[in-house]
């Protein structure tokens, strides 16, 4: 189903017709629905925040309860094709320096943030949910990239330089 709306929102029916503020107004919604559709994950990530509760569900610790909608989220993302593989790496990738960063702003060196409550899931007192959000992060940049069709347009020897943009 938001495959379909993917190809929908790549291209939207009825614009090309419309000349002056028609047309304007038209490209204004498709682009808002198209940043919408991009914060997906993002969105979720965010929710789970915003929604779970402090002490956790159930007697499940909150950062662990947040792990798994991550992790149960992303799958739907690629079990769905929401998200291709390659899009999944990239964001693992996010993910993975997200993870180092908050690490980093843990330790005792820098200490300017902690991650007090207790979770299962943590590695050097961070929990892994918090690569999640810098991956949400990355989702969204992914797939705006996608859907607003946006394209690198450089000389070749800029492109040999980058390896290719594409």
């Amino acid at each position: 189903m938001l495959a379909a709306f993917d190809r929908l929102l790549q291209e939207p029916p009825g614009v090309t017709e419309q000349s002056g503020w028609r047309l304007r107004l038209l490209e204004l919604l498709w682009f808002g629905l198209k940043e919408a559709r991009a914060c997906l994950f993002a969105g979720i990530i965010f929710a789970a925040i915003l929604l779970m509760p402090r002490n956790g569900i159930a007697g499940l610790p909150r950062y662990d309860l947040l792990l798994l909608i991550a992790v149960l989220s992303q799958a739907w993302l690629l079990r769905y094709k929401i998200e291709t593989w390659d899009e999944f790496k990239t964001i693992l990738v996010f993910h993975s320096l997200g993870f180092a960063l908050e690490a980093f702003k843990i330790s005792e060196a820098i200490g300017s943030w902690r991650y007090p409550e207790f979770a299962y899931t943590k590695l050097m007192g961070v929990p892994l949910f918090s690569g999640f959000m810098y991956a949400a992060v990355g989702s969204y940049m992914i797939q705006a990239w996608r859907l607003l069709n946006l394209t690198c347009r450089a000389s070749s020897a800029v492109l040999d330089e980058l390896g290719g943009c594409r």
